[in-house]
């Protein structure tokens, strides 16, 4: 059985089809998953009653981010499904980290493309039948500022001192969809000082959490990204990457991996 971290906000009422959406590929494309919903604190008070409403025969569970851990992203909201996630004997096999991308921007094609991307199961386990493979995502990307690399690993300070862990790849997936083999997500909840779930994540990264950082948890315990093709950013070194970016990434990850 899979499970869906979703990070939800609905501003308002208005927006609700954008919810039935994203419940319709659950119903027929992840029907058998536990779907653990955080909700954004500002999200319409209505929310949590539309939601009881359109689950049907979906396993649910939902939680409405804390004020005071409340960010101005979804972040916030994917840590409040993750803590969810850790509340459970987390036996799973995938784990999808998908949110309401496009509800903000009315970019209805956007979010459209990216749901038929990441529930496409089939494309999914073409990639993880290789074992050293641990994460996938649509799209790949990589950045050359410093001052995100650094932030790639901003996680590790809740790490006690004792877990050995491998440097991570620097790499991102674009748009905060992607999916973890279910074993490394189980060894972060399990290593990981359970106040992270408490500390509000300006304290320690930004808005672009889990888009650009929370993924290396793979790498840190050793497994290997995937993606199913290369998507440029803002980076000025990077701005359409190619085989050759990935290759170099992927070589110098491994030999740092070997050196520890």
């Amino acid at each position: 059985m899979n499970c869906i971290l979703f990070a939800l906000y609905l501003p308002n009422i208005k927006k609700k089809y954008a919810v039935v959406e994203i419940f319709e590929y659950f119903k027929t494309q992840q029907r058998n998953a536990q779907i653990f919903i955080g909700i954004q604190n500002n999200s319409i008070p209505e929310t949590e009653e539309i939601l009881r409403k359109l689950k049907g025969p979906l396993k649910i569970q939902v939680q409405r981010v804390s004020e005071n851990m409340n960010i101005d992203s979804d972040a916030s909201a994917f840590i409040s499904a993750l803590e969810l996630y850790s509340k459970t004997g987390m036996n799973f096999e995938k784990c999808y980290f998908v949110h309401s991308k496009g509800i903000t921007s009315n970019n209805d094609n956007l979010r459209k493309f990216m749901y038929n991307e990441i529930f496409d199961d089939k494309s999914i386990n073409n990639f993880f039948k290789e074992e050293a493979i641990g994460s996938y995502g649509p799209f790949i990307t990589f950045t050359d500022v410093e001052e995100d690399i650094q932030k790639m690993s901003s996680f590790l300070k809740f790490y006690p001192t004792f877990i050995e862990t491998f440097p991570v790849m620097e790499y991102y997936y674009i748009n905060t969809f992607y999916v973890i083999k279910n074993k490394y997500l189980k060894k972060f909840v399990e290593s990981v000082d359970p106040v992270f779930f408490q500390t509000p994540i300006q304290t320690y990264s930004d808005r672009y959490f889990f888009e650009r950082d929370f993924p290396h948890i793979v790498d840190t315990f050793g497994g290997q990204p995937s993606f199913k093709m290369y998507h440029g950013n803002y980076s000025t070194n990077y701005q359409t990457p190619t085989d050759k970016n990935y290759t170099a990434k992927l070589l110098k990850w491994e030999e740092d991996k070997n050196a520890n």
